[in-house]
């Protein structure tokens, strides 16, 4: 993982993300640096590529503009790489498909859909102000990107086990790890 800053929000991402590469392969080695930027594209590439060089097949960058360079580094080392925020794939998709086809899916914050959430609440009046409001995959708040690239790097069995943990999820079974309280 790449982050850029810390803070709650992006470190929750880094946390998941953690918990679940060790749920998948409890020995696995995550290597994980701060950038303390989110606008140095150049950094996040030099970061990534000397995370390639330390033998990391997969880097999540969690970085805004700084990430473009790991995902740019990921397309120059032949590596995947896991998107942010939106499905970053489908940003490069007509503009650069090389660099589309190395992100394997992308970790999402549905904004819409929270603040779709918040305003439905507020009109039935049951919105609660001054309180943070934790949403999570039963939410829709979050989840992953679906698109070509998951469907033909990601192995059949490996998605539907990914469909079966988040059903977990959503109804309680696993607990997904946050630095949120």
């Amino acid at each position: 993982t790449i982050v850029g800053m810390e803070g709650p929000t992006v470190l929750d991402f880094k946390v998941g993300f953690d918990q679940g590469a060790k749920a998948a392969k409890s020995d696995v080695e995550i290597l994980s640096q701060v950038a303390g930027t989110f606008s140095d594209p150049a950094k996040g590439k030099e970061i990534a590529l000397a995370q390639f060089n330390q033998g990391v097949d997969i880097v999540f960058p969690i970085a805004g503009g700084t990430g473009i360079g790991a995902l740019q580094a990921a397309k120059d080392a032949g590596k995947l790489a896991v998107g942010v925020d939106s499905d970053q794939a489908a940003i490069f998709a007509d503009s650069d498909p090389a660099q589309s086809d190395v992100i394997f899916t992308s970790v999402e914050k549905r904004v819409g859909d929270s603040l779709y959430l918040v305003l439905e609440n507020t009109i039935a009046g049951t919105q609660e102000y001054g309180k943070t409001l934790i949403l999570g995959l039963k939410d829709n708040a979050v989840g992953i990107s679906r698109n070509a690239q998951y469907e033909r790097i990601v192995p059949a069995d490996v998605r539907a086990e990914v469909d079966e943990l988040e059903k977990k999820i959503i109804a309680g079974e696993i607990v997904v790890d946050t630095v949120m309280n």
